[in-house]
């Protein structure tokens, strides 16, 4: 799995642990902080911080039609990855009968517009959120382990 802003992290992480150096180093000699200070406005530090941040391409907030959509498709992905692991109990078949339909509701709504596409798609989030949540509760349980 990729690593969620690991560049921008990386990148304050850096600027952190050079600015806490600094800092150790001009408290112990104060005659470094005009070194610093002409390192800095040589190497442009400002202006490649900024440069960086503006070439990232920062994910936009999922829209709730794309987020039923991906909660199905982690769905189907458990259902399938850990069928093995739930329950002797567990309702795998019920729960891929219940994630058919919700597909099928899922692309019907997307054909709608307006009030009827709202309501539809909020319905839709209720249902595919207590779906998500039966299942992943279903492999937390002590019943279930998964090994990572």
């Amino acid at each position: 799995m990729a690593r969620k802003g690991g560049f921008l992290k990386g990148i304050v992480a850096s600027a952190a642990t050079y600015a806490v150096k600094t800092a150790v180093d001009i408290a112990f000699n104060p005659e470094n902080m005009q070194k610093v200070t002409q390192l800095v406005s040589d190497q442009q530090v400002g202006s490649k911080l900024k440069q960086a941040a503006a070439n990232m391409h920062l994910p936009a907030a999922l829209s709730p039609s794309t987020r039923v959509t991906q909660q199905l498709d982690a769905i189907e992905d458990a259902l399938a990855q850990y069928a093995d692991q739930f329950p002797a109990n567990a309702p795998v078949e019920q729960w891929k009968s219940t994630l058919r339909n919700l597909r099928l509701m899922d692309t019907m709504n997307k054909s709608t517009t307006g009030s009827e596409h709202k309501s539809r798609l909020e319905k839709l989030q209720t249902q595919t959120e207590a779906l998500f949540n039966e299942i992943f509760q279903s492999l937390d349980s002590g019943d279930a382990q998964i090994e990572g």
